[in-house]
């Protein structure tokens, strides 16, 4: 008989090495040995303690086993903090086990201790990109690269990166370098075929051969035209223009796909793109759908481009269709900008006609009232007076909309900047402020259309932080969380004028993520808004963040804070702080209870009564306070003690085996309590 280690722990009360022992024979299975051996302190080489914890990670590793591995490897490191292959291993495995920034994390102090240590840039890329932070990866692809130049997986991911970012030609050069080192790499010749689907080429040590693009891929055209709508049904818009591109290639003459196409491309703010594909639509087929003329109508107007024609495909539309106010209000727009504001009267009462509560062909009625000089306004369109020296006839409108703007007449100030935009499209200012009238109006659609008229024309724009800001509100203001999500972020990279403060930003961002469940990417930006900016707002924020946590003590903190900061809030805050104290209490009612009745139960087998119903009665509360507050180390290892003696010794295993995986300290440290060490080492020696 031999001694053979399975596992190694720390004491977190003597700070040695603790060694779990099972007795071994060569020919027959593990068998149980005496309680006095399970378990022993010894105090050998520090060196062969931590080669014997990595060997213990790379078993568990190579099983699988991934919270095991990882408390081994965290125990070498423990031991000597400078253990570049425990941190490699470690982040290898929490890149497997997909907790990316973990891994980040341990592949960066990799490349500290060692520069250029083994493949580190290669994984730390791979986790960036895992994260979505594509940029970042190819920086660290670039340098795994050049060490490696020969990779074909470094070239295929970093091809993905590309490919994430629309960089296109990178993407396919990356794709190709991939096929000249690894010829059979399906998913990067699969790759290289969506980007050009005429050559879908295999490369062989440099030579291209031809290849059939896989029949199996290819969808029926209803089956294509069903999935691009209902990937812009769940706002993918992307994966929907995409989609109905392929069914184009397909069949360059089907208008219906070259339709749903613009409207994506409209959805989008790609209204150049939309308007070439909605006339291609119309050409290949003549006879289409009215509805179609009314959305090149629409682009038209928004465009400012063509309005007879726009006029022209509203009136055969309205000729179809003589109910909808959309199309009325639409007419008296172009009506009103061609200057014909008596039809365009006309047109916004017969909208509000069929919709009383109609706001936008209301907003647009007032306006076409002022031009007739029907109302009291302060500041009226076209009033020669207020032309000042030296500005030409186009100045005078923008001059004219500021001054709207500023008095709160948004409405008015839309037309102003329109007709300043009619004869001067490039006047990015007027967009500007069209748009942020248009935000204040609550018409975050068309704001959004024209933010964008200044994002895709005009990326140099002094103001763009803004723009990204607002449009980031419109999303969010629409519930559209996670597109403001994006456009958010956006805004903070772009913020290099300080015109929208980071806090703003941050707190905004750290909302959204909220309202998609994301607690912890909230509980990010909202500690960096603090961090910028002690305000009330963001405390009693991130106290609801908390609380969805279910961290109610840091919860009531940021409550006491924010009252500090702002008294008046004490009554508004009284309820929920009374809430969460309630759940406190609770929660600490629920453990003692499981404790009290756990020991009770001891005590009941220790003079031999019946013990197993109050075995129950704790595995069911401690069962409450996981349930209400989240798996802890030690209401799951009491759990596991009450399973264990109302003899259910499969989930007394599984939950003693969730205690070591969250706090393998705390639960190692109760083997030197002797009223627990007897149940815990022959849970861990039962076969």
């Amino acid at each position: 008989m031999r001694i053979h280690c399975i596992d190694i722990a720390i004491s977190p009360l003597t700070g040695k090495i603790v060694y779990n022992y099972t007795n071994y024979l060569s020919n027959q299975p593990y068998l149980s040995i005496p309680k006095s051996t399970a378990f022993k302190v010894t105090n050998i080489n520090t060196n062969d303690q931590y080669s014997q914890l990595l060997k213990n990670g790379k078993n568990h590793q190579s099983r699988k086993e991934y919270l095991s591995a990882i408390n081994q490897y965290t125990l070498a490191i423990k031991l000597n903090p400078t253990a570049t292959e425990a941190y490699y291993n470690r982040g290898l495995v929490y890149l497997i086990d997909k907790r990316f920034s973990r891994s980040i994390q341990d592949i960066d102090k990799v490349l500290t201790l060692s520069p250029g240590y083994k493949r580190a840039h290669f994984y730390k890329a791979l986790a960036l990109y895992k994260s979505r932070k594509y940029i970042e990866s190819i920086v660290d692809f670039d340098i795994h690269i050049n060490k490696y130049n020969n990779d074909s997986n470094g070239y295929y991911f970093r091809g993905n990166a590309h490919h994430k970012l629309d960089h296109l030609k990178e993407a396919r050069a990356d794709y190709k370098k991939t096929l000249q080192y690894d010829p059979d790499h399906i998913r990067a010749n699969h790759m290289l075929s969506r980007l050009e689907p005429s050559k879908s080429l295999k490369y062989n040590n440099g030579t291209k051969k031809s290849k059939p693009v896989n029949s199996s891929l290819e969808l029926s055209r209803s089956e294509l035209l069903q999935l691009a709508q209902q990937q812009s049904h769940n706002n993918k818009i992307d994966d929907s223009i995409k989609t109905l591109s392929r069914l184009i290639k397909l069949s360059k003459s089907d208008h219906t796909a070259f339709y749903f196409r613009a409207l994506a491309f409209q959805k989008k703010g790609l209204h150049t793109k939309a308007l070439d594909d909605i006339n291609k639509s119309i050409e290949i087929n003549s006879s289409v759908n009215y509805s179609y003329y009314l959305i090149r109508g629409e682009l038209l107007l928004h465009m400012n481009q063509n309005l007879n024609m726009a006029l022209s495909d509203m009136q055969q539309y309205i000729n179809e269709r003589t109910n909808n106010p959309k199309a009325y209000n639409s007419r008296g727009k172009i009506y009103l900008i061609l200057g014909d504001t008596k039809k365009a009267i006309a047109d916004f009462k017969k909208a509000l006609k069929i919709t009383p509560n109609y706001e936008e062909a209301d907003s647009n009625l007032a306006l076409a009232e002022v031009k007739t000089g029907k109302t009291n306004l302060n500041v009226k369109p076209n009033q020669p007076s207020r032309r000042k020296k030296g500005l030409t006839k186009k100045e005078m409108f923008y001059t004219e909309g500021i001054a709207l703007y500023k008095a709160k007449q948004y409405a008015q100030a839309i037309i102003s900047f329109t007709t300043e935009l009619k004869t001067n499209p490039y006047h990015w200012g007027s967009f500007l402020y069209k748009a942020m009238s248009h935000y204040n109006l609550k018409q975050f659609t068309d704001a959004i259309r024209d933010f964008d008229e200044i994002i895709d024309n005009n990326i140099d724009f002094e103001n763009i932080d803004i723009c990204y800001y607002y449009k980031g509100l419109c999303y969010f203001n629409k519930k559209q969380f996670k597109q403001s999500i994006t456009i958010l972020s956006q805004a903070i990279s772009s913020s290099e004028h300080n015109l929208v403060k980071s806090d703003f930003l941050l707190s905004k961002r750290s909302q959204a993520y909220f309202y998609i469940q994301q607690y912890k990417k909230g509980l990010e930006d909202i500690n960096q808004a603090i961090n910028y900016e002690e305000r009330a707002d963001y405390y009693v924020f991130r106290a609801r963040i908390y609380d969805k946590l279910k961290r109610f003590n840091d919860a009531i903190e940021d409550y006491d804070s924010a009252i500090t900061l702002a008294p008046n809030l004490v009554d508004n805050l009284a309820q929920e702080t009374k809430s969460l104290r309630d759940k406190i209490q609770s929660r600490t009612n629920h453990f003692e209870v499981g404790m009290q009745t756990i020991n009770n139960a001891m005590k009941e087998l220790a003079t031999g009564k019946h013990h197993i119903t109050l075995c129950r009665n704790a595995i069911e509360s401690f069962g409450k306070h996981i349930q209400q507050n989240g798996p802890d180390a030690k209401s799951l290892l009491f759990r596991a003690k009450a399973y264990w003696f109302s003899d259910d010794k499969v989930n007394a295993k599984n939950n003693y085996k969730l205690a070591e995986e969250i706090d393998i300290d705390l639960v190692y440290g109760y083997f030197t309590d002797p009223k627990e060490e007897s149940w815990m080492a022959s849970l861990i020696n039962t076969s």
